[in-house]
């Protein structure tokens, strides 16, 4: 799978004008990251919470598809 590019999670974050944007992706059981901040200390936090998000799916936090909706 292809990772995400910080310019992605950049332009997801000009286009809605957010601090900090955080993207995940999926393709079965393999995950990719990106995360941007438009300053250092909002980026190094996104970037903290990104690895935290996809450490905690490698040890067994729920990923999309295993949480029940309904």
């Amino acid at each position: 799978m292809k990772s995400a590019r910080i310019a992605e999670a950049k332009a997801i974050a000009e286009r809605t004008g957010a601090d900090s944007v955080v993207i995940i992706a999926f393709k079965g059981d393999a995950v990719a990251g990106a995360s941007y901040g438009r300053t250092k200390p909002k980026c190094v936090a996104a970037g903290k919470w990104m690895d935290w998000l996809i450490d905690g799916m490698e040890d067994g936090l729920p990923r999309p598809g295993e949480i029940q909706t309904s």
